[in-house]
């Protein structure tokens, strides 16, 4: 089982931005992982889309950052409750 929150700590430096890429061995397990949570808000602004995504029964919520250029993803943790936009 991936440890998402350790993934995130490991995620890469690409063109300013960290994450990870389509073509890395996790991505498709990243995205499924995510879609299990349900949105709360999502705002573009330009080539990016930064989400808000809450999992039912956990105490943080994850905000995803999505590049539409090259696919690529983060997120970071923050407490549920915390961080609006």
């Amino acid at each position: 089982m991936l440890n998402f929150n350790q993934l995130a700590w490991e995620s890469s430096e690409i063109n300013g931005e960290y994450g990870y890429l389509p073509e890395h061995e996790h991505y498709e397990a990243i995205v499924a992982w995510l879609r299990t949570g349900r949105k709360i808000w999502s705002n573009r602004t330009g080539d990016i889309t930064e989400t808000r995504i809450t999992f039912s029964g956990m105490r943080y919520d994850a905000i995803v950052r999505y590049r539409h250029t090259d696919g690529l993803i983060g997120w970071i943790f923050r407490e549920v409750g915390t961080y609006e936009v």
